[in-house]
């Protein structure tokens, strides 16, 4: 069913070739150590003459590493500052609702090409070949804002144990001036209530316990991360540009990988 599927122009995918890849599985590792942050990996392999998916940008910085044949590449800017390193990756975009041009090139074996998250990029094989590639991943959920997000539960309820000010009730009627009904009202009494929430909310930091945070997320990556590469000098080796018509062993070993799924 599979290649009954790639030889009607389908591209396959498969998802964590770590897994099955021995190769696979200690470049992810190495790179783990080295970025300090969770590593993933996807491998496409698409006919020649075809597109796999829709121009998108994704929530992770991307490492395509090109392993058999020719990809023809377009990558675009962000649109908006909304879109630049997102957290969330993007839905399918139509060509005419894409942004600049930025990158124009082809990939053949051998290559590398790095963009990071909320880059549009759009991807086509060339149609005298096919294309073997493996997407190296990281930086998911390993931001400023994802430290935050950790910090400020904790920082209010020790605020809220040691100091009385947060555990003061909150002045009655404050209901007639705010709310988004009422966010263009100028009055005292308003003044006052974002006045106070700037106070108590600058007064936080004081609370705030950095190195616990961090160590939240180093929980999370000790569970999520895979077991350590031992062996530094077993990795994922890639084949020369001189070498693009012989397959490389990694590429030989994932597409026996591909074959089984």
């Amino acid at each position: 069913m599979v290649w009954k599927h790639y030889n009607e122009g389908g591209s396959i995918r498969m998802l964590n070739p770590q897994t099955y890849s021995e190769p696979v599985w200690r470049l992810l590792s190495t790179l783990q150590d080295f970025f300090r942050s969770t590593m993933g990996a996807n491998v496409y392999l698409t006919p020649p003459g075809t597109q796999g998916f829709a121009p998108h940008y994704d929530d992770i910085e991307a490492f395509m590493i090109q392993l058999e044949g020719k990809k023809h590449w377009r990558l675009y800017a962000p649109r908006t500052d909304e879109e630049t390193l997102p957290v969330h990756s993007s839905e399918n975009f139509n060509q005419n609702e894409l942004g600049k041009l930025i990158l124009d090139t082809v990939l053949e074996a051998g290559d590398m090409l790095y963009f990071p998250r909320g880059t549009v990029h759009q991807g086509n094989c060339l149609p005298d070949t096919h294309s073997l590639h493996i997407t190296v991943s990281t930086y998911q959920t390993n931001t400023w804002g994802d430290v935050i997000e950790k910090l400020l539960p904790k920082a209010l309820a020790i605020a809220r144990s040691e100091d009385m000010e947060y555990r003061e009730g909150l002045p009655m009627g404050y209901l007639d001036y705010t709310g988004v009904s009422k966010s263009d009202l100028d009055s005292p009494a308003r003044s006052a209530f974002l006045n106070k929430v700037e106070k108590l909310m600058t007064r936080l930091v004081k609370y705030a316990s950095v190195d616990s945070a961090a160590d939240e997320l180093a929980a999370r990556l000790l569970h999520d991360a895979l077991p350590p590469n031992t062996n530094r000098s077993s990795v994922l080796t890639l084949p020369s540009s001189s070498e693009e018509h012989s397959p490389s062993e990694a590429a030989r070993q994932i597409s026996e990988c591909c074959e089984g799924v």
